[in-house]
């Protein structure tokens, strides 16, 4: 899991089959070492990452990437300019499979990526 060091959960608020996360990321983590020395960006495969491992939080049980329909950057997440993020999540299950829309985006409603994704049960 990266929730261990590259980003913090600072707050949720789950119902029912949707939840919402602010999280904080960690500017000194190693990653952005490597993406990209003195300009660090949050990579998009974190993002798609950090998305798996709050609907397994939402949901309470592992999930494995089936597919990813579509995701969408729409602005680089720079950590030293926006440390904190919203991240809203809505699964829907459809037999062994979840649907999984999600937005990441700040405070002044700035949208980074819409990520459509599919998960299935371990």
């Amino acid at each position: 899991m990266m929730l261990t060091n590259f980003y913090d959960i600072k707050s949720k608020y789950i119902e029912g089959t949707t939840a919402k996360y602010t999280i904080s990321f960690n500017s000194e983590h190693l990653i952005y070492a490597a993406h990209f020395p003195d300009n660090p960006i949050t990579p998009g495969v974190c993002l798609i990452q950090i998305c798996k491992e709050l609907t397994e939080s939402m949901l309470g049980e592992p999930l494995f990437l089936q597919t990813v329909k579509n995701v969408k950057f729409l602005k680089i997440i720079i950590p030293n300019e926006s440390p904190d993020v919203n991240v809203s999540i809505s699964a829907i299950k459809q037999g062994l499979e979840y649907k999984v829309n999600a937005v990441i985006s700040d405070d002044n409603e700035t949208v980074f990526a819409k990520l459509s994704l599919i998960f299935s049960s371990n």
